[in-house]
């Protein structure tokens, strides 16, 4: 089943938000999109638009996509090397808060406004929020992610994949396990860390007490 042309709009315009959050030139954009017809061609064309997008020449900050640039960026940075006793730890807790906050904003992910969450959290007594979300306060916010049934409270026993905390993780262990590596070896880190991100995903969520099910959710993305 095709997704619907004003579903695609939508998504779009969140697009286009994106970009502009990204520093992307999105001068006009909005309007244009409001103005292409409800059609798959027309919204596919205007989709290919936004995948290049020049930066704003006053964007303070430089974001490379392409992996060699990237390397340059990095190396042209002065980081300070994470002590080699504290790297573990701070790997873990990053990895561990990634994986939380994913479950815990994952059902909500259907574009609430604060002043809903807090209308439907306050009608159910769960406000402010001090756990995950509980499948009481989907019902009286009157919407919810498809992968809800996963991610509220008393129904996580896994931790669903997310393509946000993906990169998360892999940006994590390269950045600290570059830092342990011997001198001139920090370049190989990104591989083993790669390799490592279905185990790594797998023993924090049965460490928590939260176990993949067969076929898995657990994985890179």
């Amino acid at each position: 089943m095709l997704t619907h042309p004003d579903i695609l709009r939508h998504q779009l315009h969140a697009v286009i938000r994106d970009k502009q959050r990204q520093g992307r030139v999105t001068d006009g954009l909005a309007a244009a999109l409001d103005a292409t017809p409800a059609s798959w061609d027309a919204l596919h064309a205007f989709a290919q638009r936004l995948a290049a997008l020049p930066v704003r020449a006053a964007w303070p900050h430089h974001e490379p996509s392409a992996w060699a640039d990237i390397r340059a960026a990095w190396d042209a940075e002065d980081l300070a090397p994470a002590p080699v006793d504290d790297a573990p730890g701070r790997i873990a807790a990053g990895f561990a808060a990634s994986c939380a906050g994913c479950i815990l904003g994952k059902p909500l992910e259907v574009d609430p406004t604060l002043d809903e969450i807090r209308a439907a959290a306050m009608a159910v007594g769960e406000w402010p929020l001090r756990d995950y979300v509980s499948e009481a306060l989907l019902e009286r916010l009157g919407r919810r992610h498809g992968d809800w049934p996963r991610c509220v409270r008393g129904r996580i026993d896994h931790v669903a994949l997310d393509d946000d905390r993906a990169g998360i993780d892999v940006a994590l262990q390269f950045r600290f396990l570059r830092d342990v590596q011997p001198a001139g070896r920090g370049h190989v880190a990104l591989e083993p860390a790669l390799e490592a991100h279905a185990l790594l995903e797998r023993d924090v969520a049965l460490e928590n007490g939260v176990g993949a099910q067969d076929g898995g959710e657990i994985g890179t993305s």
